[in-house]
């Protein structure tokens, strides 16, 4: 009986510490993709649907880091007839604080700010969410490490607001490098949903980049490939180019 308690005492103390290392290795991928605090990247979509059909689709992003917060605004080129639309993510630091997203559409001239909801729906037919193309910050979820094999951990992740479109997040880290290997996201059933995987990195001024990433859709069978044909770190970004009147003004 004493030995029983103190192996149940020994798995009670370790589960916190256990915790507590999730979370610093999230927060080490994160701080990781947040080397330079100016990115500009030229990206291709690529979709797919359930039979096979593609379509491609041309942005840029503009990806800033402020001493508070962090914006970044997507800019459609190709093809014509979603040229111009845009979409703004701003995130702050601060927990408890939600990312807001603004669409411009240039048919009605108009900046709408996206609902909770909106931010779940896709983001321009493809596979990613609007609320994915902002990004996840590490306060959003509960890290626990589930597991560590050679030079990958398994981080499972659960968000802290009950509303998210995910129940659950698997993230097969490379240790080396602190980059995702894979993704796996749960819908709000607990049913997995989608698959990001890393296909290809690049080492930018000290900063590894996924440079190209396949998001795959286990419940519609659709797919997306994003590649980044160009990822500039050298340009300064002014704090108007990321700003509500900039995603209006092209």
């Amino acid at each position: 009986m004493r030995s029983a308690c103190a192996a149940l005492a020994l798995l009670l103390a370790a589960a916190p510490a256990l915790a507590r290392d999730g979370a610093a290795l999230m927060e080490a991928v994160h701080a990781q993709a947040r080397q330079h605090r100016n990115q500009v990247m030229d990206i291709e979509l690529v979709i797919e649907d359930a039979r096979g059909r593609k379509r491609s689709r041309f942005f840029t992003m503009l990806y800033k880091i402020f001493s508070d917060q962090t914006k970044s605004l997507v800019r459609f080129y190709r093809p014509s007839n979603i040229k111009g639309t845009g979409l703004l993510s701003a995130s702050h630091d601060a927990p408890g604080r939600p990312t807001r997203q603004w669409i411009y559409l240039p048919a009605f001239r108009t900046v709408n700010q996206l609902s909770s909801e909106e931010r779940q729906q896709s983001f321009m037919g493809s596979d990613f969410s609007n609320a994915d193309i902002a990004g996840r910050r590490p306060g959003e979820d509960r890290h626990r490490i589930v597991s560590e094999e050679g030079r990958i951990t398994l981080v499972s992740s659960v968000p802290v607001n009950s509303e998210d479109a995910y129940s659950r997040i698997e993230s097969y880290i490379l240790n080396d490098i602190e980059v995702p290997r894979r993704v796996v996201f749960y819908d709000r059933a607990g049913r997995k949903l989608k698959t990001l995987e890393s296909l290809r990195f690049r080492k930018i001024e000290g900063m590894v980049v996924v440079m190209e990433a396949e998001m795959k859709n286990h419940q519609s069978g659709g797919r997306t490939l994003l590649t980044k044909r160009d990822v500039d770190v050298s340009r300064t970004i002014d704090g108007d180019e990321v700003g509500l009147l900039s995603l209006q003004n092209r």
